[in-house]
C-alpha cells in the first residue's frame, strides 16, 4: 500500500516521527522546563518588598499569631467534656496493666 493512503507501515512512522518523536518531545520539554527555573536573574536583581504585608491584619492571623496558655495534651479527652468518654479512658487506665508497665518503664528511662 502506499503511504499516502494510511496505512501503519514504515512510511507512515517516518512520516509522523514515530514513537522516538514522541518520547524525544516528553524528555525534552520536562528537562528544558527544569533548567529553566536554574536560570539566574541577574547581579541587579531585587526582590520587590511587599508594603501592605506588614500593616495587613485579619481575625484569622490574630488567632493563629496570638499566645495562649496552650491545653494539657496529656488529657486531651477532656476537651470533649464528654462523661462517657472519660469512664472509658478511666477504665482503661485502671485495667490495663500493660499500659502501666509501660509507663514506668519511661519513668524509669527518664530518670536515668
Amino acid at each position: 500500500m502506499p503511504p499516502s493512503t494510511g496505512s501503519y507501515g514504515i512510511a507512515a512512522t517516518r512520516r509522523t516521527g514515530g514513537v522516538f518523536g514522541c518520547v524525544g518531545v516528553c524528555i525534552a520539554v520536562p528537562f528544558v522546563v527544569c533548567i529553566s527555573a536554574c536560570i539566574r536573574v541577574g547581579p541587579d536583581f531585587h526582590p520587590q518588598h511587599e508594603s501592605w504585608s506588614e500593616h495587613w491584619s485579619s481575625a484569622s492571623i490574630e488567632q493563629v499569631t496570638r499566645q495562649t496558655a496552650q491545653p494539657d495534651v496529656r488529657q486531651w479527652w477532656l476537651v470533649f467534656d464528654d462523661p462517657n468518654l472519660e469512664r472509658l479512658i478511666a477504665e482503661a487506665d485502671a485495667n490495663n496493666g500493660d499500659l502501666k508497665i509501660a509507663g514506668l518503664r519511661v519513668i524509669e528511662a527518664r530518670a536515668q
